[in-house]
């Protein structure tokens, strides 16, 4: 009998390569148009962006597949639904050595689809992405509440590093151990 992760894993394991290879598709349009007009995307908002195509892809490669997915693109919800079950994704650009998570985030605990992409000739046809992603079953204590200054305000937030993830289920990329830390490897989709 597989147990529920092992449910979310298959599911997984069938759209991930679909879902970013469409999501380098889509990025490449994005950061084309956008610098066609004179804007040069940060990282920061090239994730952010990654992020949001990436929930609609998955929700397009998982319809396409028979499953019931959304993407309610609300702050209390679930990035993902996918057959009622909530999926988290955390994206991140290769130079990061943690994803963040919001410490005041309600779902904290659950599934996660983490993603790390790298990137080439930004701008040009040409673009090439390389990912990494993993399926992980998280709880709130494996994350770690880091407090930073901000300007003047203090903000509470909470990361995670690949080592406190090693139990997760890699589906792009692979993990190596550089020095005394896990750093993820990539794949070119795209």
């Amino acid at each position: 009998m597989i147990d529920n992760r092992g449910i979310m894993k298959e599911k997984l394991e069938r759209i991930i390569h679909p879902t970013l290879q469409q999501t380098a598709n889509g990025m490449r349009e994005i950061i084309q148009t956008c610098e066609r007009h004179g804007h040069y995307m940060t990282k920061k908002q090239i994730s952010e962006f990654i992020s949001g195509v990436v929930e609609s892809q998955l929700v397009n490669e998982a319809t396409k597949i028979g499953h019931r997915c959304l993407a309610p693109k609300r702050d209390d919800k679930a990035d993902i639904i996918l057959d009622d079950s909530p999926l988290e994704i955390k994206t991140c650009y290769r130079t990061s050595e943690s994803w963040r998570g919001g410490d005041y985030c309600k779902r904290s605990a659950g599934d996660y689809l983490m993603i790390k992409y790298d990137m080439s000739d930004v701008g040009s046809d040409r673009m090439e992405f390389y990912w990494f992603a993993m399926y992980v079953v998280l709880k709130k204590t494996d994350w770690t509440r880091v407090k930073k200054k901000k300007g003047k305000k203090s903000y509470y937030a909470t990361k995670i590093w690949m080592c406190d993830m090693l139990h997760g289920d890699i589906m792009l990329g692979d993990k190596q151990k550089k020095i005394s830390r896990w750093h993820p490897t990539y794949d070119y989709v795209g």
